[in-house]
């Protein structure tokens, strides 16, 4: 899942219209500090990789003290040791759940119920983790 999570930034990253100023070891670090649960049971699942890496991406945008404590692999900085960076992320974040958002509208085409409609992020990561279960 790990591998995966950072493939998928480093595209997202590179395929933006917005100038996302991450490095490649930059995103490395940020997902290797990831807990080791949040892809434990993802490992095979891109959906359920896409909701884990986007919650995880929220909660680093949301806790920037917390952000900023992260090393990277070999210890030798932090991941996030400028203003830039943080900023970054956030873009990174945006397009993230730009894309979860799409994808959960995509698989919901056809579908009327209002209960749908504008969904919040939580019952899009919901919705896309449990796409693993009927794929």
């Amino acid at each position: 899942g790990v591998k995966k999570s950072v493939r998928m930034l480093k595209n997202i990253k590179n395929d933006s219209s917005s100038k996302i100023e991450l490095s490649s070891y930059d995103i490395t670090s940020l997902i290797w500090n990831i807990p080791d649960d949040w892809f434990n049971l993802a490992s095979a699942h891109d959906l359920t990789i896409l909701a884990n890496t986007q919650a995880y991406l929220e909660c680093l945008v949301n806790r920037p003290d917390f952000t900023k404590s992260l090393n990277t692999p070999d210890g030798s900085r932090k991941a996030i040791d400028t203003e830039k960076k943080m900023s970054a992320l956030t873009l990174l974040n945006d397009e993230v759940t730009n894309l979860a958002q799409a994808v959960y509208e995509e698989g919901l085409e056809g579908v009327t119920s209002p209960i749908y409609s504008s969904p919040s992020i939580d019952i899009v990561r919901q919705w896309l983790s449990e796409q693993r279960l009927a794929g």
